[in-house]
């Protein structure tokens, strides 16, 4: 009974531990930015027919009265072969209804996508931070549709700020934090603690068991920017 009774108070107080480590995280994190606010540039995204559609997320980059800019990742709208699929919907943080989409770009090695909706919204576009400046231990805070279950927001640090990663084949740069991006969350807006959008959250190492968690990467902010105005948008 003692030592059943010793693990329980051990547990309790691990997990108490990361509670409040996490509540430090969140708060030292906070320094004046609209938390509430990012929440309005992210959107979810559906791919695919069927009861069963892929599930994603993106963000606006930028929008007027006659249609929104979306930016998401390529494999988000992507089938099996990496084909851009033809049923694409999206919808905004502030709306329960859902809008069709379409692909104005891609690319498969850089693993970006941008869409455009038809129409205006109330909700708004990222403000650009400097994905060219961050530090080790930088706040962040990561805004997605973790597991397919709506919206959410979780805040993290920078581990590495601009490490080389093998991805698809191609060696890039990108950013790695500490949140951990689950199924859903891809595409989704990495933000610096003044509310600037810093990347696009992508990937993470799992490793070859399956059991290493907190190592996610995102595209940087400039690499998106590069690859819009290549294209004129």
């Amino acid at each position: 009974m003692v030592r059943r009774q010793r693990t329980v108070v051990l547990c309790t107080s691990a997990v108490s531990v990361l509670v409040i480590a996490s509540a430090l995280i969140f708060v030292f994190c906070d320094r004046g930015t609209d938390i509430n606010g990012l929440m309005y540039s992210a959107v979810e995204i559906e791919a695919g027919f069927g009861d069963y559609p892929a599930k994603g997320s993106g963000f606006i980059l930028s929008s007027d009265q006659d249609s929104i800019l979306i930016v998401t990742n390529c494999h988000v709208i992507s089938d099996a072969l990496g084909e851009s699929v033809s049923n694409i919907n999206v919808r905004f943080f502030n709306e329960s209804g859902w809008h069709g989409a379409k692909v104005l770009s891609s690319d498969k090695t850089l693993d970006i996508a941008f869409l455009t909706v038809e129409g205006s919204t109330d909700a708004k576009p990222v403000k650009d931070g400097n994905s060219r400046s961050l530090s080790y231990g930088d706040c962040v805070y990561a805004v997605g549709n973790s597991a397919g279950l709506g919206m959410s927001i979780s805040s993290g640090i920078i581990s590495v700020p601009l490490v080389n990663v093998t991805y698809r084949g191609t060696d890039r740069v990108m950013i790695q934090t500490d949140v951990d991006l689950n199924k859903g969350g891809s595409g989704g807006p990495l933000f610096d603690r003044e509310g600037g959008a810093i990347g696009m959250m992508t990937l993470r190492y799992t490793g070859s068991d399956n059991s290493v968690r907190g190592i996610s990467y995102a595209i940087p902010m400039s690499t998106i920017r590069q690859y819009a105005e290549s294209l004129d948008i």
